[in-house]
């Protein structure tokens, strides 16, 4: 009588063990993500991004709270995917993957992770394009800030003549430096921070491929010159071998300046040169002379405006049409 009492008991042990087992079970089971039907899509098939910064956001809801990594192929230039926020609470939520510029030549990848709890973990595939470099110079941003950062490109190619008097820097095996300026429209080399035969790293290009080099100018146009409150429209370049027997021609890129603007001349005033007056300097009296300059070109022209600069103006552009006539 005894045994038969025991068996019931332990039976009941089993099941009581069971039961406790399965319900473990459904709790590993009851964290989850579920993505938003607008960006599914783009999880299923992976997010693409062009070669500049751009950003996109994905919407889901988590039972728990969740953490969101990104996994991705490191580069020289260190990280280029980023996700934010990186975690969040129980509910709706929405992450944003931001890329920057890809100014390499070669594609390059990564993964975003996102997980809630014990869920299984939602992957995201991310691609950006590398930079196609056309022949010849150019560079990105392709519009080019006084303020902003820019990185250069130069690709030689087969008929790339160089310059007069060196030549091309096509198939060198050289290393290639930046002789480098800027200044005003009128004038790029106004402001050139080397000299001709600076070999130093900061004027360096990086060969990206056979036959193209890149040179960033960081963290601004400006601050890399050191070009104070100079207004800065134009850039000249010349990028040549380090023993400066290959060379390009000049090259020249326009820049944006929306910090200072440039000199604009005030209008041309006409007056009849006064007598006794000759080309040259005329000394008046021991704190005054009076310039008379000649211009003309071999065809006839002749230039809109002539400014003097020196010590009695701070060696900068001035309008005194009192002083300064045609």
């Amino acid at each position: 009588m005894k045994q038969l009492r025991f068996i019931p008991f332990f039976l009941f042990c089993i099941v009581t063990l069971c039961w406790t087992g399965c319900s473990d079970d459904e709790g590993v089971l009851s964290d989850y993500i579920t993505i938003d039907t607008v960006s599914k899509e783009l999880v299923n098939k992976g997010v693409s991004f062009g070669q500049e910064t751009a950003t996109q956001t994905i919407t889901f809801t988590a039972s728990t709270d969740w953490t969101a990594t990104v996994e991705e192929v490191a580069t020289k230039n260190g990280s280029w995917c980023t996700v934010s926020p990186t975690s969040g609470k129980a509910g709706a939520a929405t992450i944003t993957i931001e890329v920057m510029p890809n100014t390499g030549t070669a594609a390059r990848t990564a993964t975003v992770k996102i997980q809630a709890g014990s869920s299984k973990p939602i992957t995201i595939a991310v691609t950006q394009v590398s930079r196609d470099i056309p022949n010849g110079l150019s560079y990105s941003p392709d519009t080019p800030d006084a303020d902003q950062p820019l990185t250069i490109y130069y690709k030689s190619y087969q008929n790339d003549n160089g310059s007069s008097s060196n030549k091309s820097i096509y198939n060198s095996t050289k290393d290639m430096y930046a002789h480098i300026g800027v200044g005003s429209s009128e004038d790029a080399w106004e402001h050139v921070v080397t000299t001709w035969n600076d070999n130093k790293d900061k004027f360096k290009m990086t060969k990206v491929a056979d036959n193209t080099w890149s040179l960033s100018i960081t963290p601004t146009i400006r601050e890399w010159f050191g070009s104070g409150d100079m207004v800065v429209n134009k850039m000249g370049i010349v990028i040549r071998s380090a023993d400066s027997q290959e060379q390009t021609n000049d090259l020249f890129i326009a820049i944006t300046d929306s910090k200072y603007e440039a000199f604009q001349p005030a209008a041309i005033v006409e007056k009849t040169m006064p007598s006794g007056l000759k080309e040259g300097i005329n000394y008046v009296d021991n704190s005054t002379v009076t310039l008379v300059l000649y211009d003309k070109d071999k065809d006839g022209n002749h230039k809109d405006y002539a400014h003097v600069v020196g010590d009695f103006n701070n060696w900068t552009l001035a309008n005194n049409v009192s002083d300064v006539s045609r």
